[in-house]
């Protein structure tokens, strides 16, 4: 199960019992919960579901054994009130409960003595509780911590098991949620997320687009906080929440709003432990998201976005285009069967099932970067460059590229319901173009258009046809 030493499993729930000193950031604002929250146990996945509602797990010893309950609270003069105990199962213990404001239905984790936990869902509009498919809920593995959240329309649900096909310890997997409420198969977060270490207690930050865990990965540390930019299981390398992480153990983050949330967390308050495990609240000071917005830019640019070969719109001298970067991509990723019967190289077929997705990826979080400080008045300027291979002749390639360049400002034109045209008309998102065609390909791609291998399907000839996103600029 990896490296547990920080994390006590007791009764199946997970709860955290150690010490640490906590170091308060000048980007952050941190406040404790008062005594009517925190107590002389352990609190943890404080939930705030409204300006006045808010619920969390609570776990006391008794008998020699931790029992986990939930409980809920409501705020009065900016002071969390008495909390009254939430009943959601009769079994030993219930914990990390989550749901969505908008629907009837409550998630939570719940477990039998010395028995590993399961994932249930209480329908409030009948108070029945079920036990969510053996799919989820895989037979003989820990099963808890459920998160729902939706990537644009689509529903799914994280959450963190150990079981088989992970990476070591427990790792966070995600399950597609379809229109009938039915659980698809749990994906695997993948090795950027997920290591040989314990990855726990996801949270999907819907105004970032960031995924917020914690993770035991540093062996001279204890559980630090991690965010990861992406959907489903395609992320980018996480960087640490630097302003909450401690020498100790900081789990249980979630937001409330785009500056507000609660986290849990072991210190030390005037030199005498209080209570173990105890919430904090959280406020993202202002300078903190545009640190986060330049460090994003610097880690993946320049960006490449690539092309089938004359895309878009073949065969033509234009210099504009009518498509968006998003339908050559489509049409580009199905020809990889085609590309394939050319060459049997596994580094064309990883660039069609990594690079060309994952990159896209990344275009998409950039973009909601860049939204968000348009919107908070900033000005913007977005260096593109373009590049051919050295098929044609040079006039032909320049106006290829002038293409390529084209189709990605249709794109972001496009995207989310033209939400950038007027950012673009009133010219407080800019754009710098450099069509520089064939003139700075690689000399040993092939040039002869009836040596299709070389000169189209190749690698060498794959990574010529490009635009590249070389720097954003926020003034």
């Amino acid at each position: 199960m990896g490296r547990l030493s920080k994390i006590l499993i007791k009764s199946n729930i997970i709860v955290q019992l150690f010490s640490c000193q906590l170091v308060f950031s000048q980007d952050v604002s941190i406040q404790m919960l008062g005594k009517n929250i925190n107590t002389n146990g352990s609190e943890f996945n404080f939930f705030r579901v409204d300006e006045k509602t808010a619920y969390f797990s609570s776990s006391t010893l008794e008998s020699g054994n931790y029992q986990t309950a939930v409980y809920k609270t409501n705020i009065k003069d900016n002071t969390w009130q008495k909390t009254t105990y939430f009943h959601l199962t009769d079994s030993y213990n219930a914990a990390n409960i989550q749901f969505l404001k908008e629907e009837s239905a409550i998630y939570f984790t719940a477990s039998e003595k010395n028995k590993n936990q399961k994932i249930y869902m209480l329908k409030q509009e009948n108070m029945k509780t079920i036990s969510l498919p053996k799919v989820i809920n895989k037979e003989g593995f820990i099963n808890t911590q459920p998160h729902i959240t939706y990537h644009l329309k689509q529903k799914c649900m994280y959450f963190v098991s150990d079981r088989e096909g992970g990476f070591g310890g427990l790792d966070i997997w995600v399950s597609v949620i379809d229109n009938k409420g039915n659980f698809g198969v749990p994906i695997n977060l993948g090795p950027n997320i997920n290591t040989k270490s314990d990855e726990i207690t996801p949270f999907y930050n819907k105004w970032t687009n960031e995924l917020y865990f914690s993770s035991n990965k540093s062996p001279e540390r204890g559980f630090d906080i991690y965010k990861s930019e992406g959907k489903f299981n395609f992320w980018s390398k996480p960087i640490e929440f630097e302003q909450l992480n401690t020498k100790g153990d900081e789990v249980y983050l979630n937001f409330f709003n785009n500056k507000e949330g609660f986290f849990s967390s072991n210190l030390i308050i005037n030199n005498e432990c209080s209570g173990c495990n105890n919430v904090y609240s959280f406020i993202i000071k202002e300078k903190d998201t545009v640190k986060q917005t330049e460090y994003l830019y610097n880690t993946w640019l320049p960006l490449s976005l690539y092309f089938h070969n004359d895309e878009p719109d073949c065969c033509t001298m234009d210099t504009t285009t009518k498509k968006t970067y998003e339908q050559s991509l489509i049409n580009y990723i199905k020809l990889k069967p085609k590309y394939m019967s050319y060459t049997n190289d596994q580094k064309v077929s990883d660039f069609f099932s990594e690079t060309l997705k994952n990159n896209y990826e990344k275009l998409l979080i950039i973009l909601d970067k860049i939204l968000i400080n348009l919107q908070k008045g900033k000005k913007i300027k977005i260096v593109v460059s373009s590049y051919s291979s050295p098929l044609h002749n040079d006039l032909y390639n320049i106006n290829l590229s002038k293409r390529r360049i084209n189709s990605l400002i249709n794109f972001i034109k496009e995207y989310k319901s033209n939400i950038f045209s007027d950012f673009i008309y009133n010219q407080q998102l800019n754009f710098t173009l450099h069509p520089y065609g064939e003139i700075n390909s690689d000399k040993k791609v092939s040039s002869n258009p009836n040596d299709l291998k070389n000169s189209i399907y190749s690698l060498d000839a794959i990574l010529e046809r490009k635009i590249e996103i070389l720097s954003i600029t926020i003034e």
